[in-house]
């Protein structure tokens, strides 16, 4: 009982450390494309990070960021991602 209870933990700690990581839309080709979001905030790096975000929280292991555009008069811009699995 002790040994399954180790294992369910220990799987689920490796799992939650695990982070989605950005790839190249060439590094995707062999990959399966799951589904695009986006997101829009003040900056990229910041929309990129919600992207990064919504992949861990599906448990999916890598994104393709394919578009950035400034919104309004600029103090926003959306960025599109792919989201990809093994």
């Amino acid at each position: 009982m002790n040994k399954i209870l180790v294992l369910i933990v220990s799987s689920f700690i490796s799992f939650s450390t695990l982070a989605a990581s950005e790839i190249s839309k060439d590094e995707a080709k062999n990959l399966t494309k799951v589904e695009t979001i986006s997101h829009t905030d003040k900056t990229v790096s910041s929309a990129i990070k919600k992207i990064s975000n919504d992949a861990d929280n599906k448990g999916i292991e890598f994104f393709v960021i394919t578009e950035t555009t400034p919104e309004g008069n600029g103090n926003s811009v959306t960025v599109i991602g792919e989201l990809y699995k093994k």
